[in-house]
């Protein structure tokens, strides 16, 4: 507010100027209450003013943030905002907002455990977006595990709890169904078979985007190594005594395993792992497929020194007796120190029951591994046979070997 000096008479006029530094929508007119006709007030402080807000044209289409000042519509009198209704009208009509549930994408059926019925096109499945690794972001890569021909098994370091984990990845982007499907019955297996004492624990799997492909991980228990391994390296020996404990461990992971109508199909010394507290853990279910072979199920073959004769042939009948000669075929390459062929005459006699003598073992043990490596399925004994054996029940059980287990394991959150 300017003042100017009128004449001689010395009064004081007030002289409006126009106001530049505030905003044209957000200047106001005041109205002095009581003001008389050509009275004037000498002070701002003596004003009352009653602030009627300049109406201001707002395009309906306008963007919203080029009107981000609050509203001053209300009276200082009453602050109640105006309704919906009116202040719609005011602006040509109230405008809805249409709000749209995007609906939940499929889930893939297990095919190992009964459930409603789903999808189970990979296509389908929902995918981490690209960019966004998880395994980056949560995990710490360690060491190398091990390495085979389609995957890689890492140590790795959970950067949330901290523990250790083994995380299997696939060893490069996975472009076929065929592999993919391969990779998600794997995880579906071993979610399927629940925890164990005896079994490697599962707990979380999942896809990240690599180019036109998918690189699927898996996360696991960690354990020290394999029996192949301390095998391969020659550091000691296998006596009967462990051999014993690797038969109770196995059968009894074994036994889990057919009752919920799985079959491993891959038993051997390199997907048997030991722990410090010397627990034997059956691992890696990449072959393991449904004991009734049902045709949503991919079957294979593994590795062709353990396998019986008749799945060789394709006789498929009873694949939880060829499990059984798996473990009696890595049984006796443990203990005769010298792996077993994959082709020749002494594969065939292998198969034909004719075994090797090992005069450092009991008879009664050499006679446990014939039993399991039986020509026909029929003579081989089940899991729960052999834990009933003479040979196993005469030794205690380790502690911990019968605690009752859940269903299905606990996972981390992620």
């Amino acid at each position: 507010m300017l003042s100017a000096m009128e004449g001689g008479g010395g009064a004081i006029l007030p002289v409006k100027s126009q106001d530049f530094i505030t905003p044209k929508e957000q200047q106001y007119e005041t109205a002095p209450d009581n003001l008389k006709a050509g009275q004037h007030l000498r002070s701002p402080a003596q004003l009352s003013p009653a602030r009627i807000k300049r109406p201001r044209n707002v395009l309906v289409d306008a963007d919203p943030m080029e009107y981000s000042q609050p509203s001053q519509s209300c009276e200082r009198s009453n602050m109640n905002p105006p309704s919906t209704s009116s202040a719609g009208e005011e602006y040509g009509g109230p405008r809805k907002l249409v709000r749209t549930r995007q609906p939940s994408p499929p889930c893939a059926r297990n095919v190992f455990v009964d459930g409603p019925e789903d999808s189970s096109d990979l296509s389908k499945i929902p995918r981490r977006p690209p960019f966004v690794s998880r395994y980056r972001q949560e995990y710490r890569e360690m060491t190398i595990l091990g390495q085979g021909n389609f995957s890689k098994v890492f140590r790795v370091r959970s950067k949330f709890d901290g523990m250790e984990y083994a995380m299997k990845r696939s060893f490069r982007a996975v472009t076929s169904d065929v592999e993919a499907k391969q990779w998600q019955q794997e995880a579906m297996a071993l979610a399927a078979v629940g925890s164990h004492p005896n079994i490697v624990r599962y707990y979380s799997s999942w896809t990240e985007q690599q180019g036109d492909g998918q690189l699927f991980y898996i996360l696991m228990e960690k354990c020290d190594v394999s029996l192949g391994t301390k095998q391969s390296l020659g550091a000691r020996s296998f006596k009967e005594a462990e051999l014993l404990e690797i038969l109770r461990q196995v059968a009894e992971a074994l036994q889990h395993l057919h009752a919920r109508g799985i079959v491993h199909m891959d038993v051997k010394p390199d997907n048997i792992y030991t722990t410090e507290q010397g627990v034997f853990k059956l691992g890696d279910f990449g072959l393991a497929t449904c004991r009734s072979c049902r045709p949503d199920v991919a079957l294979e073959e593994g590795d062709s020194r353990y396998i019986p004769q008749e799945v060789l042939n394709d006789d498929f009948r009873a694949l939880d007796r060829a499990d059984m000669f798996m473990l009696g075929a890595s049984l006796y390459e443990l203990a005769t120190g010298t792996h077993l062929p994959s082709g020749g005459s002494t594969y065939q006699e292998i198969r034909q029951g004719k075994l090797m003598l090992m005069p450092t073992f009991t008879s009664q043990f050499q006679k446990m591994i014939k039993w399991l490596m039986a020509p026909t399925p029929a003579e081989r004994p089940t899991p729960a046979r052999v834990l009933a054996s003479s040979l196993l029940s005469k030794r205690p059980a380790r502690d911990g070997a019968k605690e009752n287990y859940g269903a299905l394991p606990l996972q981390p959150a992620h």
